[in-house]
């Protein structure tokens, strides 16, 4: 790796981490790139896991990565837009930081974004603003910007002891445009008002 991919990718700052017991809800007004749920027992397209019927917590249909190796990855292609995120639980054991990546086509470089801590022992949501959170390596330190292509999506946790164990659940790739934004920060006010209440 390179020193300036490392650098970029130690410096990038994330949304905040939230425990979830259920999926995470795409916000109403949003348009869903692709989401995938694993409740069927299919593991369509990915690489990398097995689907577990019965997962931590009893969670139906949830996606092991193969213990060892942990990288799961998946062919998803998208043009990004000005406001695209990435949502997932996660359920991690022995692992102390998690990466996602896409490689994006346009600028012809990965784009890469790390959450460090991560919460073990428990299902969590983990969001990243693709658009804002995700920095490049290499000679694309600048970030991705609406309208580049970007395809194959990876999730792998990225410092880990002994025998760690990594479940990924309920990924959804979507759009917010002003009207689900809006709709966000109408939802986030709500609830600001009823938690200090």
């Amino acid at each position: 790796m390179k020193p300036i991919c490392l650098l970029a990718c130690l410096a990038v700052c994330l949304l905040p981490i939230v425990a979830a017991e259920a999926a995470p809800a795409v916000p109403d007004k949003a348009k869903v790139v692709f989401a995938d749920d694993f409740d069927n027992g299919q593991a369509r397209a990915w690489r990398g896991g097995n689907v577990l019927t019965r997962g931590p917590a009893d969670t139906k249909g949830a996606l092991a990565a193969t213990p060892g190796r942990l990288i799961l990855s998946r062919d998803v292609t998208f043009k990004s837009s000005a406001q695209t995120f990435l949502t997932f639980r996660y359920y991690a054991e022995n692992c102390y930081a998690l990466c996602a990546q896409f490689a994006n086509r346009t600028r012809g470089d990965n784009f890469k974004t790390f959450i460090r801590p991560i919460r073990r022992g428990q299902w969590t949501t983990a969001t990243f603003n693709i658009t804002a959170d995700i920095q490049g390596c290499g000679n694309h330190t600048a970030g991705i910007r609406a309208g580049d292509q970007l395809a194959g999506l990876v999730v792998w946790p990225a410092e880990r002891l002994g025998a760690a164990k990594f479940i990924i659940d309920d990924v959804a790739i979507y759009h917010m445009g002003p009207e689900a934004l809006a709709r966000r920060a109408d939802n986030d006010l709500a609830q600001a008002v009823k938690d200090h209440a």
